[in-house]
């Protein structure tokens, strides 16, 4: 599993292991945050023991990546973006799932898979026409409903997207563009 930080049980449930996707990420201006970007590898190889020479592994991301764009934003010039928390109310997309590494399938363990995520802004900037750009990775799903909110280190611009269809894909970089210029402030 990569990164392997990902793991966070033993091995010894293995084919079964428990992973997580981190529920608060630092991505860069340019990409994902790397410690939310798992993939796994397994070999079509059948070995006696422990193999001597290198294994050949096949590797597949198992997350999405969003690069979303959040377009309009009201913020004022001394304000300083600190995140971005994506919430929903009928989808858990990060937090801890069990990785069946055979099948390269993730599926929500019964405490730990939650429906939010925090993308920390640290590294971020607005850009000139108010827009801001965050990327994140988060098990595939299909969200219903999403909830945007911009924290700054002034106040929160909040909007919230029902009745949607968002269909977020493993191994692809899914975009996506948000006007808060509704966004409510408090």
């Amino acid at each position: 599993v990569y990164p392997a930080s990902c793991v966070t049980g033993d091995f010894s449930k293995a084919p079964f292991l428990e992973v997580t996707i981190p529920t608060v990420q630092t991505p860069s201006a340019d990409s994902f945050d790397p410690l939310s970007d798992m993939m796994a590898g397994k070999t079509n190889e059948s070995f006696q023991g422990i193999p001597q020479d290198n294994v050949p592994l096949f590797w597949n991301r198992l997350v999405a990546h969003a690069e979303l764009t959040l377009t309009s934003l009201k913020i004022g010039q001394d304000e300083t973006v600190e995140s971005v928390t994506l919430k929903s109310q009928g989808q858990k997309f990060v937090g801890d799932y069990i990785l069946d590494v055979q099948q390269q399938t993730l599926s929500p363990s019964d405490e730990g898979a939650v429906s939010e995520l925090v993308v920390k802004c640290d590294n971020l900037t607005l850009n000139a026409d108010g827009s801001l750009r965050v990327w994140a990775s988060f098990v595939p799903c299909l969200l219903t409903d999403l909830d945007v909110i911009v924290t700054t280190d002034k106040a929160l611009y909040s909007r919230t997207l029902s009745s949607c269809s968002l269909d977020f894909r493993k191994n692809t970089r899914n975009i996506l563009s948000i006007d808060m210029s509704s966004a409510e402030e408090d």
